[in-house]
């Protein structure tokens, strides 16, 4: 029987061309400080024990060639490299969720994903160009919801499709986080510069029926929580040099706690237990939190590979890198329940139960 959950068809993703490993950047960031030999030590036990290898960057600089953001550069200045990077990202990533699937002029949505710049035409109108969309297709931007926004953009595709059933929705999430880089080495800055990289992933959906075919999985239902108590344990805001982030050392502990009932919740909306959910596309914001979900749903010790591969290789993206995790999981072709996880500031938790081929 075909589903009647929207079908998402397929996920592309980009990177930018400027690769480092994490050696690399721990080595960028002591050069900033050459004196100062704690730091250092600090520097070398964080990057080590962040369990990333490799990072994509916008910024060239960070591998040792003249870039646009050398010294303390301001927003302005960093805005006009992300106007100048990211529809290009965006684009690639979008070419490669369209593939055949669909044609341009048959998008009928376009959300745009992203919290790590800002222009006006922005993004979206850009994919319009580039991607020869039509002039009539609806665009929509969330911005400014960090790392769990992929989820969000997800729930809006899942409820445009639910209410047109001739809808098809391309979803876009870009990020470049190391526009963001800060210099001054307070303990927060020290973890964000360890942490963060750049990427984009589009994601192409639509209601069930509009295409044949399975697609890559059915999205069944969304549940949200703002856990009470915790708006500043992770912040984003604009300054002067760039914006700025505020990531407490409590953020793992909180979601740790609040994730079980939150889950519990999110499957007994669909029926589900959590014995029957098959693959975890957990949002990898670091080892931290992907241990502290582990501990406090008691998952099996290769439950979280994927999302450990994706931090391994790629860093944390911000709101992409939960859809390249998904996009690990469903390249291995296995039919079954899926729920995703993601989360932002506030604090916030989204999640999201999906279904593959013939699992009951």
């Amino acid at each position: 029987m075909p589903s009647k959950g929207t079908i998402l068809w397929s996920i592309g993703t980009a990177l930018p061309a400027h690769r480092i490993s994490q050696e690399q950047a721990c080595l960028f960031m002591a050069a900033c400080f050459p004196k100062d030999r704690v730091l250092a030590r600090r520097l070398r036990y964080l990057y080590r024990r962040s369990q990333i290898q490799f990072r994509h960057t916008c910024g060239a600089e960070f591998t040792g060639m003249p870039g646009d953001l050398a010294g303390e550069a301001g927003t302005a200045q960093r805005m006009a490299v992300y106007e100048k990077q990211a529809a290009p990202l965006a684009e690639a990533a979008a070419r490669q969720a369209l593939q055949d699937l669909f044609q341009p002029d048959e998008i009928t949505h376009l959300i745009a994903v992203t919290c790590t710049g800002f222009f006006a035409p922005g993004p979206e109108l850009v994919l319009v160009e580039r991607l020869g969309l039509r002039r009539e297709v609806r665009r929509l931007q969330i911005g400014f919801m960090g790392c769990q926004a992929a989820l969000q953009g997800l729930q809006m595709a899942d409820a445009i499709c639910r209410s047109d059933a001739a809808a098809v929705v391309l979803l876009v999430c870009v990020e470049l986080c190391t526009l963001h880089f800060c210099r001054t080495p307070t303990e927060e800055n020290l973890v964000v510069n360890s942490l963060f990289a750049d990427g984009a992933a589009a994601a192409l959906l639509s209601a069930p029926g509009r295409r044949q075919g399975r697609g890559l999985c059915a999205l069944e239902g969304f549940a949200s929580y703002v856990v009470p108590h915790t708006p500043e344990l992770l912040s984003w805001r604009i300054g002067d040099q760039g914006f700025r982030m505020g990531l407490d050392v409590a953020v793992p502990r909180a979601v740790g706690r609040a994730v079980p009932a939150f889950v519990e919740g999110l499957l007994a909306a669909g029926d589900w237990v959590q014995d029957q959910v098959d693959f975890w596309a957990v949002h990898p914001g670091g080892r931290a939190i992907l241990e502290a979900v582990e501990r406090a749903l008691a998952l099996p010790g290769d439950a979280l590979e994927p999302a450990r591969a994706v931090l391994r290789e790629y860093g944390n993206m911000s709101s992409p890198t939960l859809l390249f995790v998904l996009d690990r999981i469903l390249a291995q072709g296995r039919p079954g329940r899926g729920v995703a996880l993601s989360f932002g500031p506030g604090l916030s938790l989204e999640g999201m139960r999906w279904r593959r081929g013939n699992s009951g």
